[in-house]
This record gives structure tokens, C-alpha cells and sequence, in this order.
């Protein structure tokens, strides 16, 4: 059963152990943090990057993308959100984690009234799971390679970034793969505050790539399971 195209979606009935583990794990304040800081945010550039195909949702939660108009820029403005039906109301809430200010897309819809619903291409074409997956590599490749970039140009530009240097692109491609892994083999380290934190955007941007790989390569046994 759909409303327009869009699921319906009872928020009281039990969802499978898949999705009661991912909702666990982000309804304690660290996994909430996470969620609120960095997977929120990057959702939606994300979400364009790969032409809606990947959401970090990773099908826990059921997710419709909410067209607006910009308040101020009147611009075409896209926010992957949580949602859940009544009767055929799709009910969408603007709590902003519980913040003291609405979401921008609220007073979007203040400004300009008339918004669009939508699923993200991921849940429309969720018969070619391999397709969305084969995106998501690309994208780990792609950040990852630059990640390796610039750890060349830091110990380029400053030599003592790094313990012992790296002084080829091999190095930077080696140390960019244990980082990523999570091998660590404690031959080269960071050696400067900035490197660090260099890294430490690494070893993020990694997990949360791990997270959408697992998450698309299960989306289809997911929606079979939901049937």
C-alpha cells in the first residue's frame, strides 16, 4: 500500500532485527551525537553526489526526500527525512533533534508552501542493489585517493608532519590503505596536530563509507524481508 508512490509506514509495528540494531545503536547518546553531527549532515550531499542513490539511513529507518523552495535563496532545496503515515497523512517531524530552532526546511515551508515528495532513487530501483553498491566503491576510492593526495602535499609542504616522512606516493597511498583498514602498522605516524586531525577525518569519513557499503548490500534483502 502507498500514498502517491510513497510507502506507508506504521510507526508502531515491530521492525526486523536489522533495523531495531541500527536504531539501538543511535538512540544512545553517542550513536545520537554521530548521527546528529556528521551522518545528518553529510546525507545530503551524499544523497546528490550519487544521484539519490545512496542515503546513510542504510535502510533502518524509512526515508522520503522533501523537495522545497528556499526561504531566502528561492532556490530548489532536497532533505532526505524520516517519515511515518497516518491514514493517508505522511508525517514528517521538524524537531531538529530536539533543538531549540525548527530545521531550515520548516521555515522553507513557512516561506513557500508548496513542497514535493519523493523516494530516493535507491528505494525506486532497488532491483539493481549491485548498481548502488558499485557507486558506493567508487566513492570510498575516490575520497580515499584523496585523502592520499593530500598526505603528500602536507609532508610536502611541511616535512615534519609525518614520522618517519612520507616522501613518495606509494608511501601515501600505503598509509592512506592501513589507515582506512584499520591496520595500523605504526610505521609512519602522524607527528603534527594537523596530521592528526587529517587522520582522524579519515578514519571517520571510512567508518561512516563502511556503514553505507553494508547497509546498500543489504537494501535488497531488506525489501524482500519488509514484503
Amino acid at each position: 500500500m502507498t500514498i502517491n508512490g510513497i510507502p506507508r509506514v506504521d510507526p508502531r509495528a515491530r521492525p526486523g532485527g536489522w533495523k531495531r540494531a541500527m536504531q539501538r545503536v543511535v538512540a544512545t547518546k553517542p550513536g545520537a551525537a554521530i548521527h546528529r553531527t556528521i551522518a545528518a549532515r553529510l546525507d545530503t550531499p551524499i544523497m546528490k553526489a550519487t544521484g539519490g542513490r545512496v542515503t546513510l539511513a542504510v535502510g533502518a529507518v524509512p526515508v522520503v526526500v522533501l523537495t522545497t523552495t528556499g526561504a531566502r535563496s528561492g532556490q530548489r532545496r532536497e532533505k532526505p527525512l524520516v517519515y511515518f503515515t497516518d491514514g493517508d497523512d505522511v508525517i514528517l517531524t521538524a524537531s531538529n533533534y530536539g533543538g531549540a530552532r525548527h530545521p531550515g526546511w520548516y521555515h522553507n515551508l513557512l516561506a513557500h508552501p508548496e513542497c514535493e515528495l519523493h523516494l530516493l532513487r535507491a528505494q525506486r530501483r532497488s532491483s539493481q542493489p549491485w548498481l548502488i553498491f558499485a557507486y558506493v566503491v567508487a566513492g570510498a576510492v575516490f575520497i580515499e585517493g584523496q585523502f592520499a593526495c593530500h598526505y603528500f602535499v602536507i609532508c610536502t609542504v611541511w616535512p615534519g608532519s609525518f614520522a618517519p616522512p612520507i616522501l613518495t606516493r606509494i608511501d601515501a597511498a600505503y598509509f592512506t590503505i592501513t589507515t582506512a583498514t584499520t591496520t595500523g602498522m605504526g610505521d609512519i605516524h602522524p607527528a603534527s596536530s594537523y596530521a592528526r586531525l587529517i587522520v582522524s577525518a579519515q578514519m571517520v569519513f571510512s567508518f561512516i563509507l563502511l556503514v553505507i557499503a553494508i547497509g546498500t548490500a543489504l537494501q535488497r534483502g531488506l525489501a524482500r524481508a519488509d514484503r
